[in-house]
């Protein structure tokens, strides 16, 4: 049950400048599982949405709370310093 990638059901969150934005459940629940997994490819095929869908969903996150909250590498992707504090708060909303 729950949301499907893509819909647009959303809730309001601060951003780290202190703006008030909708964010995407989907975009929340995109985050936590690539946390989780360590990867975008696997995320984006467990979520079924192509890795392009993705990475596009992430960098509109990262935009819409105007922090990175990845460290990307061909190798190796992890939270920053904001994406740990965030992940918290990402997983808290899901669970609401």
């Amino acid at each position: 049950a729950g949301l499907r990638f893509g819909e647009k059901a959303g809730i309001w969150r601060f951003n780290f400048n202190g703006s008030l934005k909708m964010t995407r459940l989907a975009d929340l629940r995109l985050f936590v599982m690539v946390v989780d997994t360590g990867s975008l490819t696997a995320a984006a095929h467990a979520l079924d949405v192509s890795p392009a869908v993705a990475s596009a969903h992430l960098k509109r996150l990262e935009r819409e709370l105007d922090a990175r909250l990845l460290l990307r590498s061909t190798r190796s992707l992890r939270p920053t310093p904001e994406g740990e504090r965030y992940l918290a708060h990402a997983r808290e909303a899901l669970r609401s």
